[in-house]
């Protein structure tokens, strides 16, 4: 597996699990429990060091295994946050394993903070840049776009507007 996919919105289509599982390398999985962004830590196992955690309001830049490759966790980080106030980053595997069981037991909005009391090392990120507002899902809403120095551009929009990540 080369990504994998959690969903845990219980409402999609079947359709739309089988087109994204449709791709080699790819897994999905649908879950029924909500922890925001950090719903899919719950479901990485260890067969990799890190794991990337990204939204779906995410997209990926042709510099992207260039920007990734940059990223230094040669001294072992917990996590390597992508912009140091989002929850997207490089998770250690080993960190999530010992952190579960507080991601299982809290609330979304409580689970960022406890991640950074309970690190031994974490890393900022590289800050981006907020390019101008549109509408990228074609839905009459429109989001600003923050590109990221590693070739991830995350698509915002404010809470004012029901914004989810």
């Amino acid at each position: 597996m080369d990504v994998l996919v959690v969903i845990s919105d219980t409402n999609k289509t079947q359709r739309t699990l089988a087109h994204i599982s449709d791709n080699p390398g790819v897994e999905v999985r649908q879950v029924n429990y909500d922890k925001h962004g950090y719903t899919a830590l719950l479901e990485t196992d260890e067969s990799v060091p890190y794991w990337l955690l990204l939204h779906d309001t995410c997209e990926v830049t042709s510099d992207f295994l260039e920007g990734i490759d940059s990223i230094d966790v040669g001294l072992n980080p917990d996590f390597v946050l992508l912009e140091e106030n989002v929850d997207m980053g490089f998770y250690s595997s080993k960190f999530i394993g010992n952190a579960r069981s507080s991601i299982e037991r809290l609330r979304p909005d409580k689970i960022r903070k406890q991640l950074w009391n309970v690190s031994k090392a974490w890393i900022p990120g590289p800050k981006g840049k907020v390019l101008r507002a549109k509408d990228v899902y074609g839905g009459g809403t429109e989001r600003s776009v923050l590109l990221m120095d590693i070739g991830i551009k995350k698509y915002l929009q404010g809470k004012l507007d029901g914004a989810k990540p």
